[in-house]
């Protein structure tokens, strides 16, 4: 696959994902709400813009930076419409949708696929560009990877809080899909990549926390917590980036010069 086509590709997987999110429901539904938020919109129209620069094929670290931004946006998006299946027949009620209620459960499906489809051409055009490291750790890698183990394992059971109703598995699952795994996970990535696509990374990842913070979460997910979990997230992620930063010579995390800094094998 040409950097043309996997753009046109990440674009026809952004426009797929801007027109589920953005379809009024009840237009399906009788009296259905809107079950993603508003910053799903905006989740699918940065996928939208991956596309449109990679398809423009642009210099070799924009085209990284774009693509390593991609696979957090693309992550998230995975896990909205994975969590939009199982969310949407407690979210009708009893009564049941019928027909209307199977087709807004495969627009979920497909936004699943569009995200889970993006985040797989983002991750192979990144090996391809040659920004992915393989070869040992420095230091500062090794910081921003066990701060993404720590954010994808543990942030779920931080935003139930305790709260018995939401350390059940669905809670939990859906606490992971939508949240920990795609910051912990890019953060994760960002310790394998260049300096300007780990810092694109880090950003897209501390980005999207804060859209978080200023968002309604998904309509009828129990999220009884003040943001004290989300900004603990926001901290860590700049924490890990601005120790990477500094630790490699202020050029960001990812692929110093090995010959003048230790390697952890």
């Amino acid at each position: 696959m040409t950097r043309s086509r996997a753009g046109l590709a990440l674009g026809w997987c952004g426009v797929a994902a801007l027109a589920v999110v953005a379809i009024p429901n009840a237009v399906v539904l009788d009296d259905a709400p809107r079950l993603y938020p508003w910053t799903s919109l905006l989740l699918a129209a940065a996928l939208l813009g991956v596309g449109l620069v990679m398809a423009a094929r642009p210099a070799g670290q924009l085209r990284a930076g774009a693509l390593a931004g991609g696979v957090v946006v693309a992550l998230q998006l995975t896990g909205l419409g994975v969590v939009a299946v199982k969310h949407w027949e407690p979210l009708t009620g009893m009564a049941g949708g019928g027909e209307g209620l199977v087709f807004l459960r495969s627009l979920a499906a497909l936004l699943a696929a569009a995200g889970l489809t993006a985040t797989s051409i983002c991750l192979r055009e990144l090996v391809r560009s040659g920004v992915v490291d393989v070869t040992g750790w420095t230091w500062a890698e090794g910081v921003v990877a066990l701060i993404g183990v720590v954010v994808a394992v543990s942030l779920p059971w931080v935003i139930a809080g305790g709260d018995p109703q939401l350390t059940d598995f669905t809670s939990l699952g859906a606490f992971a899909l939508l949240y920990s795994l795609p910051w912990g996970l890019g953060l994760v990535l960002a310790s394998r990549l260049a300096p300007v696509a780990a810092v694109a990374c880090c950003g897209a990842v501390a980005a999207s926390v804060v859209l978080q913070l200023v968002a309604v979460p998904m309509a009828g997910l129990v999220l009884e917590t003040d943001h004290g979990a989300f900004v603990g997230a926001l901290l860590v992620a700049l924490l890990g980036a601005g120790l990477s930063w500094q630790a490699t010579g202020g050029v960001g995390p990812g692929l110093p010069d090995r010959s003048a800094k230790p390697t952890m094998r």
